[in-house]
């Protein structure tokens, strides 16, 4: 970092004619030569995952609990205080809803948690991240924040396919409107999932990168 501000060792990339490519967009203010390769993700993997454990409880929204995965790698970033408190507020009103925290499994056990779950609250920071990716590409709406992630999203994607939140105020709201209102969830479950198969999928970031390689090279 020769500024502190970047990541990128410029000069060293500059001079080796490194190829920079970043898996999140806010890379992209790495550097003007920074390419955006998404973080992949095998969309049809865990919406299979998904469709599976549908078969094997009742139906999402229909247990009388909406179940809220997250998994809590640094609360204080991700705003994990904040959702155990929103959900709290919200069963003390009579509301069906809990957190499913995911943490100290192995992946494969993280994954089938997740899939038992009706909606992912990521973080407030950073838009949408691994964890959030993970949901959407099994098809359950993703709640997550930050204006300035959020405004990238417009930029290069062309909206926000995740459901935004970034206080406690408008993640109450979010989350009753999803366990309120079938079409709202509906239709933020299909955006984020068509945004992640879009950009998410392997053989959509092969075909990024090697798009990429073929302007660098």
């Amino acid at each position: 970092m020769p500024n502190g501000e970047s990541l990128v060792e410029q000069a060293l990339d500059d001079a080796w004619g490194a190829v920079q490519v970043g898996a999140r967009l806010s890379h992209l203010e790495q550097s003007p030569r920074m390419h955006w390769l998404p973080i992949p993700v095998p969309v049809e993997r865990y919406k299979a995952m998904a469709d599976t454990a549908e078969l094997t409880r009742r139906p999402r929204r229909s247990r009388g609990v909406f179940r809220v995965a997250h998994s809590p790698t640094n609360r204080g970033y991700k705003g994990t205080d904040v959702l155990l408190d929103v959900t709290r507020r919200m069963r003390n009103k009579g509301i069906g809803i809990e957190v499913m925290l995911i943490e100290g499994m192995r992946h494969g056990a993280a994954l089938l948690a997740k899939a038992t779950c009706d909606a992912v609250f990521d973080s407030f920071w950073l838009g949408i991240q691994g964890s959030g990716l993970e949901g959407g590409a099994m098809a359950m709406p993703v709640i997550a924040g930050d204006t300035h992630v959020a405004a990238l999203y417009r930029e290069h994607v062309g909206h926000v396919p995740y459901t935004f939140a970034d206080d406690a105020e408008t993640l109450e709201r979010k989350l009753t409107a999803l366990m309120d209102e079938p079409e709202y969830y509906a239709a933020e479950a299909a955006r984020v999932h068509a945004y992640v198969r879009e950009y998410h999928d392997y053989a959509a970031v092969a075909k990024r990168y090697d798009a990429i390689l073929g302007a660098e090279l």
